[in-house]
């Protein structure tokens, strides 16, 4: 019995994405985590008291922070993705079948 999205060539590509998202979520929910609480009060109390707002607090402090922290693990977790032929293999078989 084939499934329906495994079948199609586009919904098997969705399919696969999603389960890598699926997969990768955890781990970078983590990593965001810890790196926001890592993020100093002091910085963010100062922020609201020259008067700065949530969303400029969020875009000029914590996103930067954040980022320094994040990006080469961002850079590494999508460099590891190309080597994904197991993930591919084992829900496809390689491939949709027609």
């Amino acid at each position: 019995m084939n499934i329906p999205w495994l079948t199609n060539e586009w919904l098997a590509k969705f399919s696969i994405i999603l389960v890598n998202l699926w997969l990768g979520f955890p781990y970078m929910f983590l990593i965001c985590t810890g790196a926001l609480q890592a993020i100093p009060d002091d910085v963010q109390e100062a922020a609201r008291v020259d008067g700065a707002s949530a969303w400029q607090v969020f875009r000029s402090i914590k996103l930067p922070l954040l980022l320094v922290s994040v990006a080469p693990l961002l850079i590494a977790s999508f460099a590891f993705n190309f080597n994904n032929f197991s993930l591919i293999y084992m829900l496809t078989g390689g491939g949709p079948e027609m």
